[in-house]
């Protein structure tokens, strides 16, 4: 018996969605959140063959061989090269509490309390802008 092919290709598709970097941004996230380094490290394979290996190969200023071989079943990417992967294809990394319910009210982070403000981050941490907030920040 003659076997039929898939209606739509599984990989044609995913590429088309993981283009527009919302839908690269959610299903990154869920990879995150499942706390698997294999698992995030797939999507991001799969993310960079949607923007193409060789346009994240150029603007990592490497062979495509090597960020094949880098983003392989078997790879690890540094961090600055994971960096570069999203940055290439649209996206930030973003760190945020967990379990932290939404609408709650949470403590005031130990670099804003009283005597170690935002300009003091500023001072501390290289890049950092100091940018006003609206509500006074205390908690």
């Amino acid at each position: 018996m003659k076997k039929l092919p898939a209606a739509v290709p599984h990989e044609e598709h995913l590429d088309e969605i993981l283009k527009d970097a919302e839908q690269s941004a959610a299903y990154l996230n869920v990879a995150i959140v499942g706390n698997d380094p294999q698992q995030v490290l797939k999507a991001v394979r799969n993310v960079a063959r949607a923007h193409g290996i060789s346009d994240i190969a150029t603007v990592l200023h490497m062979q495509r061989e090597s960020v094949s071989r880098m983003l392989s079943k078997n790879g690890n990417p540094g961090l600055s090269n994971f960096l570069k992967i999203l940055d290439a294809a649209g996206l930030v990394i973003q760190v945020k509490a967990k379990g932290t319910p939404s609408g709650r009210r949470t403590k005031t982070p130990w670099l804003l309390r009283k005597g170690r403000g935002r300009k003091w981050c500023a001072k501390m941490v290289p890049g950092v802008r100091v940018v006003e907030m609206n509500g006074g920040g205390k908690g």
